[in-house]
């Protein structure tokens, strides 16, 4: 197989492509991304070192017998549906992509049912599930013996919180 089967498909070269690149780069994981527009393509060389296949997905997938069995996914969220679902329909068997996923609860309903169709994984990337302030509080729950009630919040809010502590 070679390196390039071997490889996560990033798909979308903007900032969060970026940052996903450094992600896949700290995990020492050959990348093979993919954008639409030249300017994007430029900046995403530019910022990572990688130079990207531009002219888009469907474009690339046309000129490829095969694709790499994981990909990410961090296109415009009008793309997310379509794009989730050339990548299934081509056998890509892992899937990560940027909330939200989709746009309505119909195209959600579709992927998952494809998805199971196609017997892959689609995760969609809402990471707060893997900070470690949330690990701790599952473990702190499993040590306690289960949740009996809880409350949280989640905010991306840090405006507010400086406002607050400035006071």
């Amino acid at each position: 197989m070679s390196d390039y089967m071997n490889s996560v498909l990033l798909v979308g070269c903007g900032y969060m492509g970026q940052e996903y690149c450094k992600v896949l780069r700290a995990l020492q994981t050959g990348i093979c991304a993919v954008g639409r527009g030249v300017s994007s393509a430029e900046s995403f060389c530019k910022s990572t070192g990688i130079e990207p296949h531009t002219g888009g997905l469907t474009h690339f997938a046309r000129e490829r017998e095969e694709l790499p069995d994981r990909a990410i996914i961090a296109v415009d969220v009008e793309e997310l549906f379509e794009t989730v679902k050339l990548l299934l329909n081509r056998g890509v068997k892992t899937i990560l992509v940027e909330k939200p996923g989709a746009v309505t609860y119909e195209q959600i309903q579709e992927l998952d049912l494809l998805t199971e169709k196609c017997e892959a994984n689609v995760f969609v990337a809402y990471n707060r599930r893997f900070y470690a302030s949330v690990r701790r509080a599952q473990e702190l729950i499993t040590e306690d013996g289960g949740v009996s009630s809880f409350r949280f919040e989640f905010t991306e809010w840090g405006h507010k919180h400086l406002e607050v502590n400035k006071s």
